[in-house]
């Protein structure tokens, strides 16, 4: 399942850089965790790639046309979302909008914050995935962090709308588990501490 998942997710990155922005067809096609693992490797490629033309903390304009990018894209995603669906497609497309979403907010608060270098801690605090070409597979960094991708399946589940707490949980647990320790949520019942630690895996 590991094996397949890997092969399909070097497929679906393939298709993604191919269509470029037109990625109508391109949701339709792939299954949903790849779709979302796909897109943000994609973003993270985009980002760094903004982040590296930025002259200095004054040159907004590499971000800007990202954010510019991702809104139009965002704005194609909802109107397919209003469109005629089947049931397993919306599924998809949602849960690839709200990943979409939060990756939108990321590129604002860069703006907003005056983030111009991939070795601020702004852009090193993001959940960013890579393809690592040295290692033919997906690569899961965060600050000083970096883990191998573990092609978990995860079927066509929902995901939890990532706020500012969600961030510093997923930032406090790859700590954790890059010193070799674990880490327990702790909170009052029903605010999504499973399911946090699950959007995470």
């Amino acid at each position: 399942m590991r094996w397949t998942l890997k092969e399909k997710l070097k497929d679906c990155r393939l298709a993604l850089r191919k269509i470029g922005t037109k990625r109508d067809k391109w949701v339709k096609e792939w299954i949903g965790q790849l779709l979302i693992t796909g897109s943000q490797i994609q973003w993270t490629a985009d980002c760094t790639k903004a982040l590296a033309n930025t002259k200095d903390k004054t040159d907004k304009k590499p971000l800007k046309s990202l954010r510019k990018k991702q809104i139009s894209m965002l704005n194609k995603f909802s109107e397919a979302i209003r469109g005629n669906l089947t049931k397993i497609q919306r599924l998809k497309l949602v849960a690839l909008v709200t990943i979409e979403v939060h990756a939108r907010d990321v590129i604002e608060k860069m703006i907003k914050t005056g983030c111009f270098d991939v070795q601020a801690f702004e852009w090193l605090m993001q959940l960013r995935l890579y393809w690592d070409k040295e290692v033919d597979d997906c690569v899961v960094k965060q600050t000083n962090t970096q883990f191998l991708y573990g092609y978990e399946y995860l079927g066509n589940s929902g995901r939890l709308v990532i706020t500012p707490l969600t961030d510093r949980c997923y930032m406090t647990l790859t700590t954790a588990l890059h010193l070799h320790r674990g880490g327990s949520p702790k909170g009052p019942a029903g605010t999504g501490k499973t399911e946090t630690v699950k959007d995470l895996g």
